[in-house]
C-alpha cells in the first residue's frame, strides 16, 4: 500500500495542478509541500479538503492507495467468495480467518468466517450453527448506522434472517442508508438488497411484508439508468398485488422488455426461479 502522502502528490501532479492552487482556501502551500514531501500529519478534514478540490472520491483515493489493486480486506472477501464450490479451499480459507481473527483481533475476519460457514452449509444443505446466525444478529444490532461493510453482511446472510428481522432492519437502519444514494456503490448495494429480499420473500411467500418494503424499491427505481431493477420491482407488485392468484403469465409483457433490452439473464433467472414458486399446470 503506498503512503498517502505520495499518492496526493501523484494525484496532484497528474492533474496538472500547482501547490499554490491546491492549498488555497484548505492550508498554506507550505504546509502541502511538508505533506507531499516528508508525510508531515494533517487533519482529515483537510485531507478530505484536498480530494474534494480535486474531484477524487474516498474509494477512487482508497483505489490509488493500493495501485488499483483491492486492499487486503477486499481480497480477503473475494477469496471466501471464489472457495464457496471447492470443500478443500474453503477449510483453508476458514482457517486462514481464524489465524487472521487470533492475530489481529478484529472483528471482521471472525464476521466473515461466520457468514462463508453459513453459505457453504446452505449450499451443502446442510445444519448451520445458530450460534454464527446469532453472531451476525449481535453485530448487527450494536451498530446504530450501517455503511456498506454492515449491508453487505446483511444481504448475504438475507435467507438466515426472519422475516419480521429483515422488515425492522429496513425499518431502523437500511432506510437511512437513503440519504447516501448519491453514491453509487450505496445505490448499487441497496438495489441489490430488494432484489434479493424480493426473491427471500417470494420463497417464504411473505408478501405482506414483502408490500412494505416495495415503496423503497420503488424510489430507488426512479432513475431511468436503473432499467432492469425497474422492471424487476413491476414484477414483484404485480406478485404481490395477486397475491395468491399469481400466475407466471401475468408477467410475460416484463420478462419480454427486459430480453427486448438485453438483460436476458435477469429474465431467465427471474422466470427460473419463479417457476419453481409458481408451477405452470
Amino acid at each position: 500500500m503506498r503512503k498517502i502522502n505520495e499518492s496526493v502528490r501523484e494525484l496532484r501532479q497528474n492533474r496538472n495542478l500547482s501547490q499554490n492552487f491546491l492549498a488555497e482556501g484548505i492550508c498554506s502551500r507550505e504546509a502541502l509541500t511538508r505533506f507531499e514531501q516528508r508525510g508531515t500529519r494533517i487533519s482529515a478534514e483537510t485531507l478530505f479538503q484536498i480530494l474534494d478540490k480535486m474531484n477524487i472520491t474516498i474509494e477512487e483515493f482508497m483505489f490509488a492507495l493500493n495501485d488499483g489493486e483491492l486492499s487486503f480486506k477486499q481480497s480477503i472477501f473475494q477469496k471466501g467468495i471464489s472457495s464457496l464450490h471447492n470443500a478443500v479451499q474453503h477449510k483453508d480459507y476458514l482457517d486462514q480467518l481464524d489465524e487472521l481473527y487470533q492475530s489481529t483481533n478484529d472483528k471482521y475476519y471472525h464476521l466473515l468466517s461466520c457468514l462463508f460457514t453459513i453459505d457453504v452449509n446452505s449450499l451443502s444443505h446442510t445444519s448451520t450453527d445458530q450460534s454464527k446466525i446469532q453472531y451476525l444478529t449481535n453485530y448487527l444490532n450494536q451498530v446504530d448506522t450501517w455503511g456498506r461493510f454492515e449491508l453487505a453482511l446483511f444481504v448475504d446472510g438475507l435467507s438466515f434472517f426472519p422475516s419480521v428481522y429483515i422488515l425492522n432492519s429496513y425499518k431502523t437502519n437500511i432506510s437511512r442508508m437513503y440519504e447516501y444514494t448519491k453514491n453509487p456503490h450505496y445505490q448499487d448495494q441497496l438495489l441489490d438488497f430488494f432484489n434479493n429480499v424480493g426473491m427471500t420473500l417470494i420463497k417464504r411467500q411473505d408478501l405482506h411484508i414483502l408490500a412494505e418494503l416495495l415503496p423503497g424499491y420503488d424510489s430507488l427505481t426512479q432513475n431511468k439508468a436503473y432499467a432492469s431493477d425497474r422492471i424487476t420491482y413491476l414484477i414483484l407488485k404485480k406478485i404481490v398485488d395477486a397475491g395468491a392468484t399469481f400466475q407466471i403469465s401475468m408477467i410475460d409483457q416484463e420478462l419480454s422488455i427486459l430480453n427486448y433490452l438485453g438483460f436476458e439473464s435477469v429474465a431467465k433467472s427471474l422466470q427460473s426461479f419463479l417457476e419453481t414458486i409458481y408451477p405452470t399446470t
